[in-house]
């Protein structure tokens, strides 16, 4: 639970983090939630090797309704355009807030807004209380701090590369915000407006 008694957030070291993760488990967390959870992708290559930005939404069942955004590196194909994602091992500032809309389309209720002070490979956030929640009326708002400096040596090219893969794709780009200064992707994504 974090400080402000709002949402239960998950540790940087977790079992995605030494197992890794693929579509079969969105296809039983999807089966376990009678589809009231969804699934995105951002891909993007760096230094010759597949990555990818996945974010969630939906109903966490016991932990009601929540999300996650995290960074992964392909290692593995199991079956034809599926791959097996391992866990990056490098963290970046991170930031997820989710709202409902179900209400009102006009407004909307503030579920959480979690900015860590640790930085992260995977980011989450669940509200207990939040029961039965509609995915399509849920609206993520994250970020990613790519200008972290390791060994004088930052993210920026990572950066570069996600967004020039991203920036024009119709079902992607529309739905990102590139701080060229602070090297930083804004993500947001409500209703179903990103396909």
């Amino acid at each position: 639970m974090d400080t402000m008694n709002e949402a239960l957030h998950s540790d940087v070291k977790t079992w995605q983090k030494f197992f890794g993760y693929n579509n079969l488990y969105d296809w039983g967390f999807a089966l376990g939630t009678n589809n009231n959870m969804e699934p995105k992708q951002f891909w993007f290559k760096y230094n010759n090797e597949q990555y990818v930005l996945w974010i969630w939404r939906g109903d966490y069942l016991n932990l009601g309704g929540g999300a996650e955004m995290g960074i992964y590196k392909t290692t593995t194909v199991l079956w034809a355009q599926g791959y097996h994602w391992d866990a990056v091992d490098f963290e970046l500032p991170m930031t997820l807030s989710l709202y409902d809309y179900s209400k009102n389309s006009e407004n909307h209720d503030t579920i959480f807004r979690w900015a860590p002070k640790d930085d992260q490979w995977w980011i989450t956030g669940f509200k207990p209380d939040f029961i039965n929640p509609q995915k399509d009326k849920m609206a993520i708002v994250g970020s990613i701090d790519f200008s972290k400096f390791t060994n004088n040596n930052g993210y920026n090219d990572m950066y570069e590369s996600f967004k020039s893969e991203n920036i024009n794709k119709e079902y992607t780009g529309e739905y990102l915000i590139f701080d060229n200064d602070k090297k930083t992707v804004w993500i947001m994504w409500w209703g179903d407006n990103v396909r």
